[in-house]
C-alpha cells in the first residue's frame, strides 16, 4: 500500500500558504483550540472548501492535505469524508476510499451522495452485490440521475445479468433518450441475453447519437460475432480501428472476427500487432499462439506457450495448450506436468476435464490416475 507523507510535516506556514488568497490567513491559525469549538468548525470548514477545489481540479495530493487539516480541526465533517473517499478512489487508492466513505455513512447515514459514492467504490473494485446495494439507498434517499441509473445497469452486467440489466436501461433511455451510453448499455443487456437484433439496433441508435463513441462499436461488432454474422462483424471493427487505432479491444475483436470468417492468418496480424505494441497479456498471447498452431506454424506457438506458463503460471489455458503440444510432440514427462499443473489451478474446469481425457487416449504413458 502506498505510504503518504505526513502532511504535518514540512507544510509551509500558515501565512506562506495562504497569502495568495482573499481569505486573511490569520483567521485561519489556529493554535489547539478546544474541542468542537466554533472556531474549530469554521478552520474546518475553510480547509474543506480549499480541498473540494483541489478536489475539483484534480490535485489529489493538495486535496488530501486541505481535507486532512480539516478533519484534524473536525473529525466528523462529513463532506470532508466524503470527498476524502472520492479522492482516494480516484487514485484507486479504495481500502483508504472504503475507510473514508465508511465515516461518511456513519456521520450521516442519509447522504444520499455518499450512499451513490459507495456504490461506484464498490463497482470499481468488482462488488457488484454491495454496489447494487447503495445505489439502493442512493435512489431511496435522493435524486434519480443518468448517471445513478447508468451505475444500476453496469453493476447487473458485471454480475452477466442481461435481464435485469435490460430493465435498468430501457428505463434510462426511455427518461434519457438522447443518452448514447444508456443506449450503448441497453445494447450489452440485450447481447447477454440473446436479443442479438435488439442489441444491434441499440448499438446503432448510440452510435447515431454520439459517432464518437467507439466502445458501442466494439459492442455492436462482438455482438455480429456472437450472431453468427462475421463479415459484418470484420466491417464495424475495422471501422472501430479507423476511429481509434490505438484501441486493443477492437483489434481484438477484429482477431476473433477473421477467425470466425476462416481468415486465420489475418487474425494472427491482429493479435501479433496487439502484443509487439507492447500488451503482452496471456490471453492475446495465448490467442496469438493458437492462430500459429492453426497456421502449422508450431515452433512459434510453442515459444509463446513457454513464455505465457513462464511470465503467467497461473493461467490455465497457457498450461494446458503447452502440455497438449508437448504430449503431441513426445514429451510426455513434461506435457503431464503441464496438464496436471492446469488440473490443480483449476479441478472442475470443463475444459481442463475434456482435454486430460482426450491426452490420455494419445498418450497414456505417464497420465495420472485423475486423468
Amino acid at each position: 500500500m502506498q505510504v503518504y507523507l505526513n502532511i504535518l510535516k514540512g507544510l509551509p506556514t500558515d501565512i506562506e500558504k495562504y497569502a495568495h488568497m482573499k481569505i486573511n490567513p490569520r483567521h485561519l491559525r489556529l493554535s489547539r483550540p478546544v474541542p468542537d469549538s466554533p472556531a474549530r468548525r469554521r478552520h474546518a470548514n475553510n480547509y474543506y472548501v480549499m480541498g473540494k477545489g483541489a478536489s475539483d481540479a484534480g490535485c489529489w495530493q493538495e486535496a488530501r492535505e486541505y481535507l486532512d487539516k480539516a478533519l484534524e480541526y473536525y473529525a466528523e465533517l462529513q463532506p470532508a469524508l466524503r470527498e476524502l473517499a472520492f479522492v482516494y478512489m480516484s487514485q484507486n487508492d479504495y481500502p483508504k476510499a472504503f475507510k473514508y466513505i465508511k465515516l461518511a455513512l456513519d456521520a450521516d447515514p442519509k447522504d444520499a451522495a455518499a450512499h451513490f459514492l459507495h456504490g461506484n467504490i464498490a463497482l470499481n473494485t468488482g462488488d457488484a452485490n454491495g454496489a447494487l446495494e447503495a445505489y439502493r439507498h442512493a435512489r431511496e434517499l435522493g435524486e434519480l440521475t443518468l448517471e445513478l441509473l447508468n451505475n444500476i445497469g453496469l453493476a447487473h452486467l458485471m454480475h452477466n445479468d442481461g435481464v435485469a440489466a435490460g430493465v435498468v436501461f430501457r428505463e434510462l433511455t426511455a427518461e434519457f433518450p438522447t443518452s448514447a451510453n444508456g443506449w450503448d448499455g441497453l445494447g450489452c443487456a440485450q447481447r447477454i441475453a440473446g436479443d442479438f437484433p435488439g442489441a444491434i439496433a441499440s448499438f446503432y441508435r448510440a452510435l447515431e447519437i454520439e459517432p464518437a463513441l467507439n466502445e458501442a462499436r466494439e459492442h455492436l461488432g462482438r455482438t455480429y460475432i456472437e450472431a453468427g454474422e462475421p463479415r459484418n462483424a470484420i466491417l464495424i471493427l475495422t471501422e472501430a480501428i479507423r476511429h481509434n487505432p490505438a484501441s486493443d479491444n477492437s483489434r481484438s475483436f477484429l482477431g476473433l472476427a477473421f477467425v470466425a470468417y476462416s481468415q486465420t492468418e489475418d487474425a494472427a496480424s491482429c493479435w501479433k500487432l496487439i502484443r509487439d505494441s507492447g500488451n503482452n497479456t496471456p490471453e492475446i498471447s495465448y490467442l496469438l499462439a493458437d492462430t500459429y498452431l492453426h497456421l502449422g506454424l508450431d515452433q512459434h506457438a510453442m515459444t509463446i506457450l513457454e513464455h505465457i506458463v513462464t511470465g503467467y503460471p497461473f493461467f490455465v489455458m497457457g498450461q494446458l495448450q503447452l502440455g497438449l503440444q508437448l504430449l503431441q510432440n513426445g514429451d510426455n514427462e513434461r506435457g503431464w506436468h503441464h496438464i496436471t499443473t492446469a488440473h490443480q489451478l483449476d479441478p472442475l474446469d470443463p475444459m481442463v476435464i475434456k482435454m486430460a481425457k482426450y491426452a490420455r487416449h494419445f498418450a497414456p504413458n505417464g497420465a495420472p490416475d485423475w486423468a
